[in-house]
């Protein structure tokens, strides 16, 4: 007959998290409860050795989901919490499909079928068969979906709770200094790909809002246009963008001609090309690098980090501290050394 138990593994290291033993034979297993209170702990402890005395073949209304189910779930609670682009949900909806057809291989249909040795097992997959931020991204999704499968389907434990995620290397991303920008500029195989790359460059716009930012959007002094996660935003027209943007056309044209840009791979082998005709390095070279080059080029002007973070429009100004931190430990260095 099993036999089981609760404790906390990791109390002395200041983790208070409960986990149960299932004791067979002389083997046991543990797995996590996914929580910190020890009365869910007990309700668990309560609720396994009732089922040990229930007739043979009688089913337990244990909670449990089907996986496919909570994926579908899960994905449709972010997008409605984070108000997510088509793309993202895409994104979300591949990352966690690795994890399902995985179980599927294995004739894992339900939660409660998915144990602590399959997460690590999984992980383990992963990690050897995909770049480590992508890896990283696979389980960090997949352990929220068995969160919310806790919150949602009340199942008991989450396998990925403590399974380790491929660390990744933080390297300090280049930027192109003004300098670099105009001769990039001067580089440009026609006018338009001239537009595009001032749209990123003088106003930190992503490569598909500098694709479908239309001449309506233009007016005055600002830049109104649809940004990530479909969310409207404003941002100002430098004099310098006003200059390379030139007369405006037909108000609902695209500012650059949107078949030529449709395809993003396509676009960066142009850039490539611009770069190393400026005489650049092309390593690292790719649109997402204007935009970059445009908040680094603020910081390194002293302009306030808030300001940075508006003009970027990161949700949040840790965001832009995290990604632009060594520019400001290099300006302390300067600072310090010309005392």
């Amino acid at each position: 007959m099993k036999r089981y138990s609760i404790f906390q593994k990791h109390k002395r290291r200041g983790n208070m998290t409960w986990y149960g033993r299932i004791s067979e034979n002389g083997l046991f297993h543990v797995i996590s409860l996914g929580t910190k209170k020890k009365a869910d702990a007990i309700a668990w402890l309560d609720l396994m050795n009732a089922q040990k005395f229930l007739p043979e073949g009688f089913a337990s209304d244990k909670p449990d989901a089907h996986l496919v189910e909570l994926k579908n779930k899960f994905v449709d609670s972010i997008e409605v919490a984070n108000s997510a682009s088509d793309s993202t949900v895409r994104a979300y909806q591949l990352r966690l499909s690795y994890f399902l057809d995985w179980a599927a291989s294995r004739g894992k249909k339900l939660v409660s079928q998915v144990s602590d040795k399959d997460a690590v097992d999984f992980s383990t997959v992963i990690a050897t068969k995909y770049a480590p931020k992508t890896a990283s991204e696979i389980l960090k999704l997949t352990k929220a979906m068995f969160s919310f499968s806790q919150r949602i389907y009340k199942t008991i434990g989450n396998p990925f709770e403590y399974v380790r995620r491929p660390k990744l290397k933080r390297t300090a991303k280049g930027f192109w200094t003004p300098e670099e920008i105009n001769a990039i500029l001067a580089a440009a195989p026609s006018t338009a790909f001239r537009k595009f790359w001032a749209l990123m460059a003088f106003a930190g716009l992503r490569y598909f809002e500098a694709r479908d930012l239309r001449w309506k959007d233009v007016s005055g002094d600002k830049i109104t246009l649809m940004g990530k996660g479909d969310k409207l935003a404003t941002v100002p027209l430098s004099e310098r963008l006003k200059n390379e943007l030139g007369e405006p056309g037909n108000p609902d044209e695209t500012i650059v001609a949107s078949g030529t840009f449709a395809n993003n791979t396509t676009s960066i082998r142009t850039l490539r090309a611009a770069v190393i005709s400026a005489g650049l390095d092309p390593e690292g070279a790719n649109n997402h690098k204007f935009r970059h080059s445009f908040a680094s080029n603020l910081i390194r002007s002293g302009v306030n980090i808030k300001a940075v973070q508006q003009l970027m429009r990161h949700e949040s100004i840790d965001i832009t501290l995290n990604t632009y931190s060594h520019l400001m430990q290099d300006d302390l260095k300067d600072a310090i050394n010309a005392i």
